[in-house]
């Protein structure tokens, strides 16, 4: 979502997103069919999953700074965006949009690689025509929320010597590169330093290279404020997510919403 520094949408932003994935589609296939809205709209709620948590500067020095005219503008152009958006968007979840996708319901939706990995299996028709993108790029360039998975060993074990070994193991380079590739992982922060690894897919496939560098914008929850359990907790509550349902399906108007987040934002933060 791109917004001028007074905050105003360029309409044009989405328009672009989709002509790059279909640009993208058609240098890497041979027979290119790029995705289309006139063939299924487009995937809506899931896309804000991941930005929403960091799309807004909602945190400045304990204070909640969500009441913005950026926010207003982001959610007007969401408004706008649901009405093109599959009617059955604010019923999914992260496996019932893969399938929605796989069925040709849809035609974009927020994700990662697990909807290509299954198309690679089962619909290979469909997996040569799929293409991957980047969030839309904003005044502070692009961010998506960090997939966070800890590793840990527990007090209780009677091989932490063993333990120790795995995980330097797994995390030596080689091991890294070698199970991304076999998992088509390709996003996780840990690969930050690998965007020039010749070997890794967004370096050798075309329809991998919008995950290029895509850890280098990861964030936490409460980004642009520090790391804290109060932004986990707002996280948690998807407060900012249904800041943007509520727009997006009509029960609230903007202001009404980002005073609705506003004041569970500050139950959190400031009391």
């Amino acid at each position: 979502m791109r917004m001028t520094s007074a905050g105003t949408v360029l309409a044009d932003a989405w328009n672009r997103f989709i002509l790059n994935i279909s640009a993208s589609a058609a240098a890497s296939t041979s027979t290119p069919r790029s995705p289309s809205v006139d063939v299924a709209p487009p995937m809506l709620m899931p896309i804000v999953c991941g930005p929403a948590a960091v799309l807004i500067g909602s945190f400045r020095a304990s204070r909640v700074v969500l009441d913005s005219d950026a926010t207003r503008a982001a959610l007007k152009y969401f408004m706008a965006l649901s009405e093109v958006s599959s009617s059955l968007a604010p019923q999914f979840d992260e496996l019932t949009n893969n399938t929605a996708f796989l069925e040709s319901q849809i035609s974009m939706t927020q994700n990662a690689t697990s909807i290509y990995w299954n198309a690679s299996q089962d619909k290979r028709d469909l997996a040569a025509v799929m293409n991957h993108a980047r969030y839309p790029e904003g005044p502070a360039g692009t961010h998506q929320l960090a997939e966070i998975n800890l590793i840990a060993i527990f007090n209780h074990t009677r091989n932490e010597a063993a333990a120790k070994d795995w995980i330097r193991f797994m995390m030596q380079g080689d091991q890294r590169r070698s199970k991304s590739i076999e998992s088509s992982l390709f996003f996780a922060p840990p690969l930050a330093k690998f965007s020039d690894d010749h070997q890794m897919p967004w370096n050798t496939e075309q329809k991998f290279a919008g995950f290029r560098s895509s850890a280098d914008a990861v964030r936490g929850p409460g980004w642009p404020g520090p790391a804290s359990v109060e932004g986990s907790l707002v996280y948690a509550n998807g407060s900012i997510l249904r800041m943007f349902q509520a727009v997006g399906n009509g029960t609230m108007a903007v202001n009404e919403a980002i005073s609705a987040a506003s004041n569970e934002l500050r139950r959190v933060y400031e009391t």
